[in-house]
């Protein structure tokens, strides 16, 4: 799945955090917070919703 993809992005970000990369943290965060419209879609996604 490419980055452009759905799920793309927040699935990438979800599985490194399950694979207990910290590096991914600030990045899972910052599209947490994020109140961008596609951004919740990511979100959903880095979240298994």
């Amino acid at each position: 799945m490419s980055p452009g993809s759905a799920g793309g992005v927040g699935a990438e970000i979800g599985s490194r955090l399950r694979a207990r990369d910290l590096t991914a943290a600030p990045a899972a965060l910052n599209l947490l917070e994020s109140t961008a419209a596609g951004d919740r879609e990511q979100a959903a996604a880095l979240l298994g919703v």
